[in-house]
C-alpha cells in the first residue's frame, strides 16, 4: 500500500463513518477521506460540508481559485455550532493560488484564506501550481503532468511556506501537481518537508495511477493525495 489520500467530491450513500487518519511527517494526523469542494457553488457548498461532516468526514479541501472559501468557512461554523465540536476535530485544507506564486504573496493569500473562512490557522496549506499560471489556461502532458513555467522560483516560495508554519498559521505544508524533481528539488533545501503531494486522478484511480510518483513518494515519507480518484 503506497498511503493514498482521497479527495472527493461526492458524500452520497456513506451513511455514518468513522474515517482512519495518517500520521504526517510534521507529526499530525490527516483523515484518508476527504470532501473536496471544486466546482461546489457558493450556493451549495455549504450544505456539503455539513452534510458531509454529518455523515463522518473530518477532512475538508478547498483553495483560493475555488472561489468558496467563504461558504466552505460558513458551512464548517454552522455544524460546529451546530453540534459543539471543536475546530480541531476538523483538517481543514486550503491552497496558495498561481498568482499569488511570489516570495510576497505566500503570506498575503493564506491571509486571504484565513479571513475568508474565519479560521486563525488551516491544518494544511499547499502551493497549488508549480506554476504563475493560471489552471484553467494550462494543458495537461501524456503523463498526466501540468506543462508548467519552469522559471517560477520555487525555493523563496517553500522558505515563506515554513514561515508559515512558524508563525502558527499552518500546522503542515505541502505541494500539490508537482513533479518527482520539483519536489526533489524543494526537499534538498527544506527545512520543513512537504507532507504531501496532492495530484489528479492518481493513486487509485485507473487512469494515471503514476506509479513512479507514488514509489518516490513512499521513499521520502510524502503522502500522494488523490483528488478526483474516480476520474472526472
Amino acid at each position: 500500500t503506497v498511503g493514498c489520500i482521497l479527495i472527493c467530491s461526492s458524500t452520497t450513500s456513506l451513511g455514518k463513518m468513522s474515517v482512519k487518519k495518517v500520521l504526517l511527517n510534521s507529526g499530525h494526523r490527516m483523515p484518508l477521506l476527504g470532501l473536496g469542494c471544486w466546482q461546489s457553488p457558493a450556493g451549495e457548498v455549504e450544505a456539503a460540508v455539513e452534510t458531509a461532516l454529518d455523515a463522518g468526514y473530518r477532512h475538508i479541501d478547498t483553495a483560493f481559485v475555488y472561489l468558496n472559501e467563504e461558504a466552505v468557512g460558513v458551512g464548517l461554523h454552522q455544524w460546529l455550532n451546530k453540534t459543539g465540536n471543536k475546530r480541531s476535530e476538523v483538517f481543514v485544507v486550503t491552497k496558495l493560488p498561481p498568482h499569488g506564486m511570489s516570495a510576497e504573496g505566500v503570506h498575503k493569500f493564506l491571509q486571504k484564506s484565513l479571513k475568508a473562512l474565519k479560521l486563525d490557522y488551516v491544518d494544511l496549506y499547499l502551493v497549488h501550481l508549480p506554476s504563475k499560471h493560471d489552471l484553467d489556461i494550462l494543458a495537461k502532458r501524456d503523463d498526466g503532468q501540468f506543462d508548467i513555467d519552469e522559471g517560477t522560483d520555487l525555493i523563496a516560495i517553500w522558505k515563506e511556506m515554513e514561515k508559515l508554519v512558524d508563525m502558527g498559521l499552518t500546522k503542515s505544508i505541502g505541494v500539490s501537481n508537482y513533479s518527482i524533481k520539483q519536489i526533489r528539488k524543494t526537499c534538498a533545501i527544506s527545512k520543513i518537508k512537504p507532507v504531501v503531494n496532492q495530484v489528479g486522478e492518481s493513486g487509485v484511480a485507473c487512469i494515471l495511477q503514476q506509479r513512479q510518483m507514488q514509489e518516490f513518494c513512499k521513499t521520502h515519507n510524502i503522502f500522494l493525495t488523490a483528488y478526483g480518484p474516480w476520474g472526472h
